[in-house]
């Protein structure tokens, strides 16, 4: 998976809502996002570290998973609404290609961290705030993984905020953005603009021959 951490995990997490922690008396899992609410059609990053508190060094797994794919199939995403209801993954056949994977021993005090773009995980339709959960084996027995939960609210753009956000996502880096063990910065996903208030402002931009929205 392509290119290179720019902003320290400190600061990135210094910014970031406050974190819901699933914990062992060892380890946890901490689940941050740049903002507690995003407008629907944004790219969602949510920010996973896996984090070794106090036990001696951990040696964890991961990657061999995400080419081919439309995201990294070893992290298994649920997100709920208020009530309870789960939302639907929009790529549930979960083919992949495999993929360079690795192991890395983690410190006492250190992290391991990956950021997930949560809408190629997660169809979300309606504006509402969501409960979302996360689980990576890393290598541990069945079971003994721990787990991220965090809180996030949506909420759906008029059509001048959905015009503001088609600029701004078209002057953001168009690559994939993902890094396997490092927090990334915010990307393009053109993908996630799938809510009928965009149409417009995409069509217009499209005629008008910008490159980054040429097809074909």
């Amino acid at each position: 998976m392509p290119p290179t951490l720019r902003l320290p995990i400190a600061l990135l997490l210094l910014i970031t809502a406050s974190p819901f922690l699933s914990q062992s008396p060892a380890t946890r899992i901490i689940l941050t996002s740049a903002s507690p609410t995003y407008f629907l059609g944004e790219n969602v990053l949510i920010n996973y570290c896996f984090e070794n508190v106090s036990a001696p060094p951990v040696t964890i797994t991961f990657g061999g998973d995400y080419r081919g794919a439309s995201r990294s199939q070893n992290f298994k995403v649920t997100v709920t609404d208020s009530s309870g209801t789960t939302i639907p993954d929009p790529d549930p056949s979960g083919a992949s290609m495999g993929g360079l994977g690795n192991t890395f021993p983690i410190e006492i005090g250190r992290r391991w961290c990956q950021s997930l773009p949560l809408m190629r995980y997660v169809r979300i339709d309606e504006p509402g705030e969501y409960d979302i959960r996360v689980l990576h084996n890393l290598g541990f027995p069945a079971g003994q993984a721990p787990e991220g939960r965090m809180k996030i609210r949506l909420t759906m753009p008029t059509e001048a905020q959905a015009e503001a956000i088609v600029a701004a996502t078209l002057a953001l880096p168009q690559d994939s953005g993902i890094h396997m063990g490092m927090l990334s910065e915010a990307f393009a996903d053109y993908s996630a603009m799938r809510y009928g208030v965009y149409l417009a402002p995409l069509l217009r931009r499209a005629e008008a021959g910008n490159a980054k929205l040429a097809v074909g």
